[in-house]
């Protein structure tokens, strides 16, 4: 009877699926129609800056994907520094949303283009980094930044058609003890490092941040805020382990089947 019943709820585990709607954060600007980037390091929330950078409408054949501009990479440095490094990085630091925080997830897309040419670089990337403390204490002096609580960052190598925006996304779980987030945005010279100006036409857009809970106990596995096979998988692996995870169900200290039933339960209700 037991091995009968284990046998049925994992058949209603995987026939369960629900999804919950992310919460939209708010960016300043994050279509750059209306800023020009600071360029300098970022100490405050809300203001695009960093490296050398500018605002532009339609470049050549590429034209913004949404609005009327674009952010331009120009440049490998912030004005406090002489030109260096093998990346353009524009930024904003931003607070985590209200009625959000620890064990939740945030996630940034952005979109990117750049005109071909020869030796074009070709890689762009996108990161997150959570911060505790003060957006003051970000930067550590030019150029520099103090280490994140956490941070996940994604690449691409892009192609050489003007005509189409490519998309890159990252997540990351925001950890305890954070207070605030910084979403970095980069074209890398991975090709060629020593033409000027660095780069030949690199443009990013229509930057999107996202704000996901852990809906119920069920929500054990990103993307948070959605019930799939990917919860149903953590609930097994967390079970078979005896992860305090499993433990949903008095006794607790004990994995048994009441544990099994607190699962199907939460994961049956799914996301408001």
């Amino acid at each position: 009877m037991p091995a009968r019943r284990a046998h049925v709820a994992l058949i209603a585990l995987i026939a369960l699926v629900a999804l919950a709607p992310p919460a939209a954060a708010q960016l300043v600007d994050p279509g750059f129609e209306t800023t020009t980037p600071s360029q300098q390091m970022p100490t405050t929330l809300g203001v695009w800056s960093l490296d050398r950078a500018s605002t532009t409408g339609p470049v050549g054949a590429i034209t913004p994907p949404q609005g009327v501009r674009m952010l331009s990479f120009d440049g490998t440095a912030p004005l406090c520094s002489a030109e260096g490094g093998t990346s353009g990085n524009v930024g904003q630091l931003f607070p985590i949303e209200p009625g959000f925080g620890a064990g939740d997830s945030v996630a940034v897309s952005v979109r990117v283009n750049r005109l071909d040419a020869p030796d074009a670089d070709t890689q762009f990337a996108v990161a997150l980094l959570a911060y505790d403390g003060a957006p003051a204490t970000f930067s550590t002096g030019c150029g520099a930044v103090r280490p994140a609580l956490d941070s996940s960052t994604v690449t691409i190598l892009s192609d050489a058609n003007p005509a189409t925006w490519e998309s890159l996304s990252t997540d990351l779980v925001i950890p305890e003890g954070a207070t605030f987030l910084a979403v970095i945005l980069s074209a890398n010279e991975n090709v060629n490092s020593t033409d000027t100006p660095a780069f030949d036409g690199h443009f990013a857009d229509d930057v999107v941040v996202t704000f996901t809970s852990r809906c119920n106990d069920a929500d054990l596995a990103p993307p948070l805020g959605v019930l799939d096979f990917s919860d149903v998988i953590a609930f097994l692996t967390a079970y078979g382990a005896m992860d305090p995870s499993a433990d949903l169900a008095a006794p607790l200290g004990v994995f048994d089947f009441s544990d099994v039933l607190a699962f199907l339960s939460a994961f049956g209700a799914g996301c408001p």
